[in-house]
């Protein structure tokens, strides 16, 4: 009893490690400014439908079509920007009578584009949309590329038939991977492996190779699906990221451009003359993608993705042990999706259920398999 108190006490300090950790994950690379949307004014080029509006220190874009500006587009350059691997956003945004197109991406969107000098065709990275009479608190957003680093281009579309978006308060800040995220993600998963290992043994388990190789495959499943996860733009968990910049002015001003990136081949065509996007397919790990491109599979899908780990766990420490682990796992995975910001939906309940018939079935062929194949690797199976 004392022993399961102690692995239940565990458990919570790992996840709240793991929370701070994250908090932490990135810090400001100093030799880069401090952007604000007047910074990002300086090179843009006139595009009928957008209007600058507010201060210097509270610049707002407004973006309006109508029937000479039926869309309205905008590309902004950062002043003397570099190729760079993390792109930290705080911003907020607004929409009035914002009413979207025929297709479902014709709304207001906000992308970075990601130029690459190896690459004639930019990376489009989106970052958030907003329709009707939409209105959000601060965002916050940590943006890559999928390969390498690029140069950012902030570009806003207003692809709607009818009102405007605001695009306010916006800052960008230059982050890197900081030494607590570095070593202390090595740290977390270790803790994390041991502490199924000791669940495990506590479980009743005698050897000591079997609860680990288990406890490996949960670990894998959980940087995988929980955190990281299979997410390419980066979320906040609960609380705001830690970037040595204070979280609540987001106007700071920390920089006065003297001088401009040459912007020629990011401003060589007006508002008016850009292309929309079009549909974008959104960035993550090849699961992900996978998901996104057979969304009529995702039933399938989900009982896969613990079908396989419900199994060979099964095999190597027992039936009461790989369903609560495989269990714990799909919840976690639900609970991660919840913590960053994506919400919890029927969809998502359908996900469960899809997971436990995953997961059920595993443990199904198990039964079968084990009475099959005991017989001839004996001691080698549980």
């Amino acid at each position: 009893m004392t022993r399961g108190l102690i692995l239940l006490a565990t458990f919570f300090v790992l996840v709240a490690t793991l929370v701070i950790a994250w908090q932490f994950r990135f810090e400001r690379d100093p030799s880069f400014p401090v952007y604000r949307l007047a910074d990002l004014r300086q090179g843009a080029p006139v595009t009928p439908g957008a209007e600058w509006t507010g201060s210097e220190l509270s610049t707002k874009l407004k973006l309006q079509v109508s029937a000479a500006n039926p869309r309205v587009i905008v590309r902004l350059g950062f002043p003397e920007m570099e190729e760079i691997s993390f792109l930290h956003l705080r911003y907020r945004v607004a929409a009035s009578h914002l009413q979207p197109g025929r297709e479902v991406w014709d709304d207001g969107r906000f992308i970075i584009e990601w130029e690459n000098l190896d690459s004639s065709e930019p990376e489009t990275d989106p970052f958030g949309a907003v329709r009707h009479d939409m209105i959000t608190g601060d965002l916050e957003r940590v943006m890559r590329p999928s390969r390498g680093k690029g140069i950012p281009i902030l570009r806003i579309e207003h692809l709607g038939c009818d009102g405007y978006l605001e695009f306010l308060n916006f800052q960008a800040v230059v982050v890197r991977e900081s030494l607590v995220w570095v070593y202390g993600s090595w740290f977390l998963v270790i803790a994390w492996t041991a502490w199924v290992v000791a669940w495990i043994r506590w479980m009743g388990v005698a050897s000591w190779w079997r609860p680990l190789v288990a406890a490996s495959v949960c670990s894998v499943m959980a940087i995988c699906f929980v955190i990281p996860g299979p997410w390419k733009m980066i979320h906040t968990i609960l609380f705001p990221f830690q970037i040595g910049l204070k979280s609540e002015n987001m106007q700071v001003v920390t920089y006065k451009p003297t001088k401009l990136l040459n912007l020629e081949n990011q401003t060589k065509e007006v508002g008016e003359n850009l292309k929309s996007k079009g549909r974008i397919v959104s960035g993550g790990s090849f699961i992900l993608q996978i998901k996104q491109y057979a969304r009529y599979a995702r039933p399938l899908l989900h009982g896969m993705m613990l079908f396989g780990p419900a199994l060979l766990i099964a095999f190597l420490v027992g039936r009461n042990p790989a369903l609560f682990l495989t269990t714990l796992l799909s919840f976690a995975i639900e609970a991660a999706q919840v913590a960053f910001g994506y919400g919890f939906d029927w969809i998502d309940v359908l996900d469960l259920v899809w997971n436990a018939l995953g997961i059920f079935a595993a443990l199904c062929v198990y039964q079968r398999l084990l009475k099959r194949i005991s017989p001839v690797l004996g001691k080698w199976i549980y």
